[in-house]
């Protein structure tokens, strides 16, 4: 009887678990380890040199503004970014419509996470120039911090159309498709952006990554095998690599790279835990437990994690153990927001 209510209980905790594991991927948490997915992180960055673009005059009516305006350019170059906003305000005092100071501002708070204030400054320096390629970019990329990937790829799409000519971009599409599930289109826009920087280790590793979620696991360690010899030592390279080895079942690759992925980035739990998760399916009960107690310690609201030493207790024939973990779990799961 007890066996049977175990069994129960574990059916219970699994169906538990995709609920939580749906809920992760909605909220686009890409440190927290969800077994055998991939973390796209790579190429959300502002490419100032993506398109040729003829400069914009500055009517020098006031030498102060154009003043305010060099100073501010000069701290964004620095990184500081409030103090550089607070020239370009001064700027646009003297010339509200001044359309690489709107952007520069729309720059400095992108750089500073404030994705909505900064695409408010992209569209008023679009409505001066509307076809304008970069800052076509400039706002995709917002919508898509803002999780809004197809208004980011319509962005994109229509910076392509009006000129823009670079890898960053391609790169950036595709990983807005990855996010809604497109990976056929996102594959062919990863092979583009190969076609304008052919020697990026981290476009290789998009790309491979991509092909891991087609179920192309022999082209995608082709192209792995193409990062690595272009001497990345990217963890998410390592990481990406591991997860394909285990899902062909090949688990001492996967393990190699796990442990590099891990030595690279001592303080990545996602690398962790599919280390620990890696260790489990050889079986080798005692270091799975070792990896995945770690995880639950430095971070206790891990879900997934307790209900991985759930699992291992359970296949160890300790029920007493497993069903503290699974409650823990559940627990877990009952305090998940809405």
């Amino acid at each position: 009887m007890l066996a049977r209510a175990i069994n129960l209980l574990y059916e219970k905790v699994c169906g538990c678990m995709q609920e939580i594991l749906v809920h992760m991927k909605a909220q686009r948490n890409d440190s927290f380890p969800i077994n055998s997915e991939v973390y796209w992180v790579r190429g959300l960055s502002i490419s100032r040199n993506c398109v040729e673009r003829e400069e914009c005059s500055f009517d020098k009516e006031t030498e102060d503004a154009e003043q305010w305006k060099a100073k501010g350019k000069i701290l964004m170059q620095e990184g500081k970014y409030a103090e550089a906003n607070q020239c370009f305000d001064l700027a646009l005092r003297a010339f509200p419509d001044d359309l690489e100071t709107l952007e520069n501002k729309g720059i400095c708070f992108y750089e500073t996470g404030y994705w909505e204030i900064a695409l408010t400054c992209f569209n008023q320096a679009l409505t001066l120039r509307p076809r304008d390629p970069r800052l076509l970019a400039h706002k995709g990329l917002c919508f898509c911090h803002m999780g809004c990937y197809e208004d980011a790829i319509k962005c994109f799409q229509k910076a392509i159309r009006n000129g823009a000519k670079c890898a960053s971009l391609w790169n950036n599409k595709g990983f807005c498709l990855v996010k809604l599930g497109r990976y056929h289109q996102a594959y062919k826009a990863f092979k583009k952006a190969l076609e304008y920087e052919d020697n990026s280790p981290e476009l290789y590793c998009n790309l491979a990554t991509c092909l891991i979620s087609l179920g192309h696991y022999k082209e995608a360690e082709h192209y792995f095998t193409k990062a690595l010899a272009l001497g990345s030592n990217d963890p998410l390279l390592f990481n990406n690599l591991a997860l394909c080895f285990e899902i062909q079942g090949k688990l001492e690759l996967a393990l190699q790279y796990f442990e590099q992925a891990c030595n690279s980035a001592p303080d990545n739990l996602t690398y962790l835990y599919n280390k620990g998760n890696c260790y489990l399916k050889m079986k080798c009960w005692e270091e799975a437990l070792k990896c995945v107690k770690e995880v639950v310690t430095k971070d206790p609201g891990n879900t997934p994690a307790w209900i991985t030493l759930g699992n291992i207790y359970l296949t160890l024939e300790d029920e007493k153990t497993a069903l503290e973990y699974y409650n823990t779990a559940i627990a877990g799961c009952r305090n998940l927001p809405k």
